[in-house]
């Protein structure tokens, strides 16, 4: 289970990034 907790958060993480890395495009753009 400790495994597979360590690769949801990473995914998580990842998701996270993303939406920042959009939400900071949306920002730029206006």
């Amino acid at each position: 289970m400790a495994k597979y907790d360590q690769v949801g958060i990473g995914t998580v993480e990842k998701l996270f990034n993303q939406l920042k890395e959009k939400q900071q495009e949306r920002f730029t753009k206006e």
